[in-house]
């Protein structure tokens, strides 16, 4: 298990709860995902994907350190992302009345397509949970897609389109 030593609140999310923590031996934060219960069924497919993940060298998707089992379930342990989500940024464009335009969209197609080709053509899966309060806008202007581990694991609970999309 990779000990943590201070953490503060954080907030739940379709896949669990996400909790933000310290760690004093490598100086780093860290976000650990508490795995919602369905979820946990999926370890084994969760643990090939955070390996498989660890291999890829590309800053634009972020890699899971660990799973570890603890007293309050299976928990998912990242590196943090600082930076603003793009749901935050689009929240706020919608409150001051600005619309991002097509040049926005396009350069953040430009961007995020490539790491998707290098995730699926380096180790063989898709991403499958991209979405705007998974996607973090870094301080230098690099995109970043979190939680690129659950497609298998959430097409095996076979959920309808609208719980998906309401839930996750």
């Amino acid at each position: 298990a990779h000990a943590t030593s201070t953490t503060s609140s954080g907030f739940p999310d379709g896949l669990g709860r996400r909790i933000l923590a310290f760690d004093r031996e490598e100086g780093v934060m860290l976000e650990r995902l508490v795995l919602r219960p369905e979820l946990v069924a999926f370890e084994p497919i969760l643990r090939d994907r955070v390996e498989r993940l660890g291999s890829l060298e590309d800053e634009r998707l972020a890699r899971p350190r660990t799973i570890d089992r603890e007293v309050g379930g299976v928990v998912v342990v990242s590196e943090f992302v600082p930076g603003s989500r793009l749901s935050d940024l689009l929240e706020t464009s919608v409150e001051l009345g600005h619309a991002p335009g097509v040049d926005a969209a396009l350069g953040f197609l430009l961007d995020i397509l490539p790491a998707l080709c290098g995730l699926h053509a380096a180790v063989g899966f898709a991403h499958g949970t991209i979405t705007p309060s998974r996607t973090v806008l870094t301080p230098a202007g690099q995109i970043v897609l979190l939680d690129g581990i659950y497609a298998d694991a959430l097409t095996h609970l076979r959920y309808s389109r609208s719980k998906l999309w309401l839930e996750f």
